[in-house]
């Protein structure tokens, strides 16, 4: 069997998990015409915007299960556009807590399969609790590229909101697929939960972004508001 290969058993939890979080959506759209249609229009004002929100949760969750049994396709690409992507899909849910994302010089290129990327990177931004927000970005280590998320947490906070052991193996099963690898870990100096993807670098084979070109299309803090659906 192929290493990319869910077994039938790994097959059914996914499969389960998101058809629950299909059928929370789909009931959540459901109560939210019922309301518009009952409610007076002087109150509707907001209520067209609400269901295109959830209409563009219900089509990432519809995303991010395809990603799941695709086959791998991995390409060169600067990370510093892998990093743009990621802040545009992030921006389009608008949901979940305040991002920061930190600036980078970064012109290092990976090979990886980018749309597999993103949607990890993209769920564990939509679990986050901290209402302090979470810190993102991307960086160059050590002959490696590192996309990282930092969560304020005490170390109490970190050991109580472990992903759910299949939603981690999921992820981990991604980032290997795309020749990199995922680690959580508690940076005691931060105070933070820290997750980090990581992949080796290649010298980027394209003109780089220029640096106020690209921090002009990521703003330092962008708000989502919202629940968190992912497990």
């Amino acid at each position: 069997m192929n290493h990319h290969k869910l077994t039938p058993s790994e097959t059914r939890a996914v499969i389960r998990r998101y058809v629950h979080d299909l059928r929370n959506m789909l009931c959540s759209m459901d109560l939210g015409i019922s309301c518009l249609l009952e409610e007076p229009e002087s109150a509707r004002c907001d209520a067209p915007q609400k269901l295109l929100h959830q209409l563009a949760l219900t089509e990432e969750i519809v995303r991010s299960l395809s990603v799941r049994f695709q086959e791998p396709s991995r390409r060169t690409a600067p990370a510093a556009g892998i990093l743009e992507s990621w802040h545009r899909q992030h921006e389009k849910l608008r949901y979940g807590v305040p991002v920061h994302w930190e600036e980078s010089t970064c012109q290092a290129a990976i090979t990886v399969d980018s749309t597999a990327i993103v949607t990890v990177l993209c769920e564990i931004c939509l679990r986050a609790k901290s209402p302090a927000g979470l810190v993102a970005g991307v960086a160059e280590q050590d002959q490696s590229v590192c996309f990282s998320i930092r969560e304020p947490a005490t170390l109490q906070a970190h050991r109580d909101h472990q992903p759910a052991a299949q939603q981690w193996k999921e992820w981990v099963r991604l980032a290997k697929l795309s020749g990199g690898h995922i680690a959580r870990s508690y940076d005691a100096v931060a105070a933070a939960t820290v997750t980090a993807l990581r992949f080796a670098a290649r010298e980027s084979q394209s003109a780089p972004i220029p640096r106020a070109a690209a921090l002009a299309r990521l703003p330092r803090t962008v708000t989502f508001e919202g629940a968190v659906y992912a497990a």
